[in-house]
């Protein structure tokens, strides 16, 4: 009588609810989960005294199966929030990770032959194995270090993927065989048998585009990527025959190519010759929902691999990387697409520039005309391509900082520092010319002062000037900028080298460059700026700052109104640089009016003065604003580093002014 009223007590508690173990503390879900394991044990244990036939017997365990089975039912629910929340319940989530418990009792429970007169037994054990594969496939890795025999585990888990029967149950069992990096789990796990065992068990279990098996599954190859990248390349072709057909939208393939290219290179220039698989799956999906995600995981996946790729592969991922890019046409992401274009571009740039076919560059060129990030994407990538990037310079330019700064304590230092030191000015000068066009002027008013804003003047560097020369007769070409401080040292070096003047009513009777600059820093300086000597200490401008004042000058339209003539090393007004292309090698005063006659010739400035509309409103408050916020990120000190006098006000607004 007393078993009777605690069966039906526990068929009441576990058979008509759950428990919520996700609305318990920490502490009560713990003891849940353990009295849940301890079951599962005790189950496990007890399954030897059933015997097929003998009622008492199947009741018994019919009984507890049916309380266990309402356990792994509140333990699987509890699972399925930790996926959400996986930083919930940490001692909770500790205890329900027994995946071997789970295995071992589903291996021993599948294999129990119940006799026909055990009917209720028969649909309970369904019922409790259909919640054990779903109990796998959400249960938590066990912490490493966690286990007492990882290599017996490692056993159940391969043991387990060739009884999966689900794609949750199989799921699970991935995510389980990256519980350890022991050795000799690893060699176990990932030997080509273990690889063998994965692939028939993805080829057997059934699967929706939608399954979470195609998440794991890559996270599972980058797992061995970072561990064993020597077991993934024992089996690169049946691997990648398997893992490139797998759904695109749902698992986006980046994140393993970034590692790949990272561990495993060989296996990397593999997957780029399979790479079409992914195109036709692209072209495949047109029209379909999820078609525009589609084409932009693809091209966020090939960014990295021309780190790896050599030669006529380079030319390769330049054609598909356009080809891509054209497929997005007209789609909610085609903007972001080139964008992400340009940037694989960048990478093949720094690795073989010669690779990248002529058809491709013009392709670049054309998104300068457009609009949105495409556009900056482009202007970045041919400023590169043309010689005007100012990456790759910053050791350098550091190591010149440092030797600056050590050496000049004060102004006496600081002066016979710079005329001693005229060939590292020079240099420095020279490395930047054909990439950041250098004033022949630095000048200002007080109305530019009280903005401060400096002036910049430049002129036609043509050794010979044409007779259309859009700034014939010494005249200049100015623009003002607020990157004050930043050209200010560009000036130092200049100035120095006799390639500008520094000009302004204030240093007029000032007879030294490095007086004449540190007066102009005064001018513009708010008092509680920093003194002349900590702002000149680091007169070599690193390339994040060129580029910079490499962007201002965009802004202001420059590049539409001069161009770097590589045999030259000179910057060129529009016009004379149109002549000087036409006259080709030949720079001979003859050739040049030959050419400047020619009547293919067409002059971008005709009325011979660099006239036309600078950069819009829009741009130059865009330009404005976006330093600010940057400036807003860093302290008060980096204010002039900035180029912009930037401060705080009392209500904690940015002054502008």
């Amino acid at each position: 009588e007393k078993v009777d009223i605690i069966n039906d007590a526990m068929e009441v508690v576990f058979g008509s609810t759950w428990v919520q173990l996700n609305e318990m503390p920490d502490e009560e879900a713990t003891a849940v989960l353990k009295m849940t394991v301890d079951l599962a044990k005790f189950v496990k244990d007890q399954l030897s005294k059933y015997k097929p036939g003998d009622m008492t017997t199947s009741t018994r365990l019919r009984n507890r199966l049916a309380y266990l089975s309402s356990l792994f039912q509140a333990a699987f629910i509890f699972c399925t929030h930790l996926q959400i929340n996986p930083k919930d319940f940490p001692n909770a989530q500790k205890e329900i990770a027994v995946p071997t418990l789970v295995m071992e009792l589903k291996d021993a429970l599948e294999a129990l032959k119940p006799k026909p007169k055990e009917q209720e037994l028969k649909e309970k054990l369904k019922e409790i194995l259909d919640m054990m594969g779903n109990l796998l496939g959400s249960m938590p890795k066990p912490a490493a270090g966690a286990s007492a025999d990882p290599l017996k585990d490692a056993q159940a888990y391969q043991k387990s993927l060739g009884t999966a029967k689900t794609s949750d149950e199989l799921n699970g069992t991935l995510k389980m065989l990256m519980s350890s990096t022991e050795k000799k789990v690893l060699d176990l796990l990932f030997s080509k048998d273990g690889f063998d065992a994965i692939f028939k068990a993805l080829a057997k279990v059934k699967k929706a585009d939608t399954d979470q098996v195609y998440r794991t599954f890559p996270e599972l190859l980058k797992f061995v990527a970072e561990h064993r990248p020597s077991a993934l390349e024992a089996v690169g072709d049946k691997l990648l025959d398997v893992y490139m057909p797998m759904p695109l939208d749902f698992a986006p393939p980046k994140p393993l190519v970034d590692v790949l290219v990272e561990k495993s290179p060989a296996l990397t220039v593999k997957l780029w010759g399979k790479v079409d698989v992914w195109f036709k799956a692209v072209k495949a999906g047109k029209g379909s929902a999820m078609y525009d995600a589609r084409i932009y995981n693809v091209m966020h996946a090939l960014e990295a691999m021309p780190k790896v790729l050599l030669e006529k592969d380079l030319e390769d991922f330049c054609k598909k990387v356009k080809e891509l890019t054209e497929m997005g046409k007209g789609t909610s992401l085609e903007d972001t697409l080139k964008s992400a274009a340009v940037v694989a571009l960048r990478s093949v740039l720094s690795r073989d520039k010669s690779r990248i076919p002529a058809n491709v560059v013009d392709w670049v060129k054309e998104l300068k005309a457009g609009d949105g990030y495409s556009k900056s994407a482009a202007e970045g990538f041919i400023d590169a391509y043309e010689g005007r990037s100012l990456a790759g310079a910053y050791e350098q330019i550091n190591e010149l900082n440092t030797r600056f700064k050590e050496a000049c304590v004060d102004m006496d230092s600081l002066k016979a520092y710079v005329d001693e030191n005229v060939s590292d000015l020079k240099d420095f000068i020279a490395s930047v010319a054909k990439k950041l066009p250098m004033p022949v002027k630095f000048t200002t008013e007080q109305k530019f002062l009280v903005k401060k804003a400096i002036l910049l003047h430049f002129e036609c560097q043509a050794p010979t000037r044409t007779r259309y020369c859009a700034l014939a007769g010494g005249a200049t070409y100015t623009t003002e900028t607020l990157e004050w401080s930043r050209w200010l040292k560009m000036g130092l070096s200049a100035a120095k080298l006799g390639k500008a003047v520094l000009s302004a009513d204030a240093i007029t009777d000032m007879p030294g460059v490095v007086d004449q600059v540190k007066g102009l820093y005064n001018m513009y300086k708010k008092e509680d700026g920093e003194d002349f000597l900590s702002f000149i200490s680091e007169p070599f401008l690193t390339s994040e700052e060129q580029d910079k004042l490499l962007n201002q000058l965009r802004a202001a339209n420059f590049f539409q109104k001069f161009q770097y003539d590589n045999q030259t090393a000179n910057w060129l007004c529009a016009n004379c640089a149109c002549i000087y292309l036409k006259a080709g090698a030949d720079r001979s005063a003859a050739s040049l009016e030959a050419a400047a006659s020619h009547p293919e010739v067409e002059l971008p400035f005709p009325s011979l003065k660099l006239e036309g509309e600078g950069a819009g409103l829009q741009d130059r408050a865009e330009n404005v604003v976006g330093a600010a916020l940057e400036v807003k990120k860093t302290t008060g000190a980096c204010c002039s580093l900035f180029g912009m006098n930037l401060c705080t006000t009392d209500d904690g607004e940015l002054n502008l002014g």
